[in-house]
Parts: C-alpha cells; sequence; structure tokens
C-alpha cells in the first residue's frame, strides 16, 4: 500500500516512517513534495487514487470541496486529515506517531475508501475521529 504526505508534513517524518516501515514491506510512504511540488489539490488527489493510495494531509479542502470528495469515494482513496492547527514540526510528529498503530491497520486492510481526521481530544492527546464524506 502506498501512503502520500502532502507537502504541509516534514518530508523528514515521512522519510522516516518509510525507513521504519521497510522491514514489514507491506506500506511504502512519500513525500509528494518530492515529486508534485506545487501540485493542485485534484493533481494529488489523482495521483493518490491512481496508486489506489492513502492521503495525509493538512489541508482542509480535501474533505470539504465536492470534486474531491467525489474522487475519494469513487477510486478506493484513503484520507486522513491533519486537523490540529498551531502545531510544529515536533507536534505533527507526536500526534501522527501516536495514532500510527491505529491507522496503519486501516491502511493495510483498506479495501474501500476511508477518511480521518486527527484531532486534540479533552486531555490535549491525539485522538482519531472518523469523517464521513457525501
Amino acid at each position: 500500500m502506498k501512503v502520500f504526505f502532502d507537502e504541509n508534513f516534514s518530508r523528514f517524518l515521512v522519510y522516516a516512517l518509510n525507513e521504519l516501515e521497510k522491514p514489514y514491506g507491506k506500506i511504502e510512504v512519500f513525500a509528494t513534495i518530492d515529486f508534485m511540488a506545487g501540485a493542485t489539490d485534484e493533481e494529488v488527489i489523482r495521483h493518490v487514487a491512481d496508486n489506489n493510495g492513502v492521503l495525509f494531509t493538512r489541508d482542509t479542502d480535501f474533505h470539504k470541496q465536492k470534486l474531491l470528495r467525489a474522487i475519494i469515494n469513487s477510486k478506493k482513496v484513503g484520507l486522513v486529515y491533519f486537523g490540529i492547527r498551531n502545531t510544529n514540526n515536533w507536534m505533527q510528529v507526536r500526534y501522527v506517531i501516536y495514532n500510527w498503530h491505529l491507522l496503519r491497520e486501516q491502511i493495510i486492510k483498506k479495501k474501500k475508501s476511508f477518511a480521518y481526521r486527527i484531532v486534540r481530544d479533552g486531555k490535549g492527546k491525539a485522538a482519531l475521529e472518523k469523517i464521513v464524506l457525501k
């Protein structure tokens, strides 16, 4: 399974996740900034869809725009929206890693479209919230 992080994430987080996943051989992790810098949201989501992949993004447009939702639903794309504002790279790392084991299960068994939002729970910790794409 291919997982793509958009250009709003540190490529070093992406490289580290890819290295950690290599021994298991089930997930490849890519930074879109390495090969799609400046691409539109539609171009990114089509690339992810063409690869039957999962997209991590901080861009709210991905789950709000009708066209993008339609592509996601029709192509078996996974979407993980990082919904925590005002975070630095270390906070991104912390929240993504904290949820990686849960997300990893969804990524590996993915047979249909799914969407999650990483949010803060009432205690300031990261939590996963399912998003319904209509």
